[in-house]
Formats: C-alpha cells, sequence, structure tokens
C-alpha cells in the first residue's frame, strides 16, 4: 500500500457488509489488491464483476471466477481464456450456464474436466458425454458416484475406468450399469466370472474377450443357444471349446464356432507355411505327360 488512506480502502474492499456502490467505486482503484478484494467480495454486483473481469490481472478475473454473484454471461466470457485456473473456477461456480460447461467439458486439461463432473449444475448429458469419453482416472471415479444411472452406465463402459471403479461397478443395483462392467473388455477375468452366474449377463460376459477360459467353458454348455453363440463369437475362446462348439445342436451355433476356426486356421502360422509349402510344391513339380 502507497499511503494509509489506501490502507483503509483495502479494508473495506474487504468488508463482508459493504454496500455495492461503494465497491463499485474501489472497483476503479488503481491498486491492485484493491480490486482484487472488490472481486472477492459477496457483496459486489454482477455488474461491477462483469468490469472487473476485463482486469489485466490474472488474480482479479480468478476471482470474478470464483465469485457466486458473477453472472452466466461474465463466467461464459471468462471460460474463453486461456488459463487453467480460470477454467477450473468457472467450471465449478454455480452460477455457470450448462452451455459454458457443455463447452469446457471438451477442454484438453483433466483438471477443468474434472470441476466440471463435481458441479451440481451441469445436465445430466454433458455428465454422459464426460463420462463415455473421458481418459482420466479420477474424474471417472468421480462420475462413477453419480446418483443417475445413465451416466454410470457409460462409466462402466468406458475403457479407461479404472479396475477398482469396475468392481464397485459390477454390483450397482441398475443392471445397464452391471451390463457396462459385464462388455467393458478392461473388466478384471475375477469379475467377469462372478458376472457369468447371473442369467441376464452370460451372453455379454461370453463374448468378452478378458473372459478367462476355465468361465468360457462353462458358458459354452449353457442352455441358452445365445450365450453359446456368444463364446463361439469370441476370439479368444480356445480351439478345444470352439471343436466342441462345432457339434452343437443349433445350426448358428455350429456356424459361428465352424467360422471361428476357419479364422483360426488362417490366423495359425503352422497352418500358413503349412498351405505355402503345398503350394510351392504344386507349382514346382513338373507335369506329368501323358
Amino acid at each position: 500500500m502507497k499511503d494509509k488512506a489506501a490502507f483503509s480502502r483495502l479494508l473495506l474492499a474487504r468488508n463482508p457488509d459493504i454496500y455495492p456502490d461503494v465497491l463499485a467505486e474501489l472497483a476503479k482503484d488503481e491498486e491492485l489488491a484493491i480490486r482484487f478484494e472488490v472481486a472477492r467480495n459477496k457483496n459486489t454486483s454482477a455488474e461491477t464483476l462483469a468490469i472487473l473481469a476485463k482486469d489485466k490481472f490474472n488474480c482479479v478475473r480468478l476471482a470474478v471466477a470464483e465469485n457466486l454473484h458473477s453472472s452466466a454471461e461474465t463466467l461464459a466470457a471468462l471460460a474463453k481464456e486461456d488459463n487453467c485456473l480460470i477454467g477450473c473456477a468457472v467450471a465449478r461456480n454455480m452460477n455457470t450456464s450448462a452451455e459454458t460447461l457443455a463447452a469446457l467439458a471438451k477442454e484438453d486439461d483433466s483438471l477443468i474436466r474434472w470441476w466440471v463432473a463435481q458441479n451440481k449444475s451441469t445436465p445430466v448429458g454433458v455428465l454422459k458425454s464426460i463420462a463415455s469419453r473421458e481418459t482420466s482416472p479420477v474424474t471417472l471415479t468421480t462420475l462413477s458416484l453419480h446418483a443417475d444411472s445413465c451416466v454410470r452406465m457409460d462409466v462402466s463402459v468406458n475403457p479407461h475406468t479404472p479396475f477398482s471403479v469396475l468392481l464397485k461397478l459390477a454390483k450397482d443395483e441398475d443392471y445397464a450399469v452391471r451390463f457396462g462392467v459385464a462388455k467393458n473388455v478392461n473388466t478384471p477375468a475375477e469379475t467377469l466370472a462372478e458376472l457369468a452366474k447371473v442369467d441376464s449377463l452370460r451372453d455379454i460376459v461370453a463374448q468378452n474377450m478378458n473372459t478367462p477360459a476355465e468361465t468360457l467353458s462353462l458358458l459354452a454348455k449353457d442352455d441358452s443357444y445365445l450365450v453359446r453363440m456368444g463364446v463361439a463369437k469370441n476370439p479368444h475362446t480356445p480351439v478345444n471349446i470352439i471343436k466342441q462348439l462345432e457339434k452343437d445342436f443349433v445350426s448358428v451355433v455350429r456356424k459361428a464356432a465352424a467360422a471361428a476356426k476357419s479364422e483360426m486356421d488362417l490366423l495359425s502360422p503352422k497352418m500358413s507355411v503349412e498351405s505355402i509349402s503345398r503350394k510351392k510344391e504344386t507349382t514346382d513339380s513338373p507335369k506329368m505327360k501323358i
């Protein structure tokens, strides 16, 4: 502070009971610390905050972004700044509009997206979009606790969702969430083995590439042909189980198993070498004269 008068103005700017019109005057002060305190004050009007949102100093604009009296329009303008701290402050402000939150949900900075996920004003549609393509374990963990089952379901199918979260979601009360876990290729084998015991999820578990061979072997004997067909279509099903399903009494299961066996033969290095050798022998052998 340059003098005692400036210090007195600073104390006024900090006063939580000061009138908005006094704060409006103090917002024009040349002292940075005074403008900063005005931007933080809960009694500062939306109009004054809009003016301070254009201040040349980041700390003042950050204080505006954090102020719960800032208007949606002011926050929308601040959200466009290339500043992580300001972006996070706007993302967690309850006055931030749905449109601005939707825009912030697409930010490259995972911390900003996390604050959007935390904001209770964020629409479910925006949360779902974050949950479906999020890569940050912290944000996905936060969204997995959301009250809306649609948000939790998007987390459950996200391949970046941490194992610990998938384990909890596997016990979710909502079927769609458990369905997502059964479908997720990163779901631990032990969890898939447990989900395979649920009637309505067995056909999904049967198709999951992470399902262990022991579980696939059991599912290959399932009463439902849809489950057995799922096992046949699973690219990680062992060849002995595929051969077993080639003899299934349901034609669609036999066809799926036959197709899988053919693909295995094509991808088998041994078969490929033998096929090439046989073809070469045929080509190189002299034609018999009759």
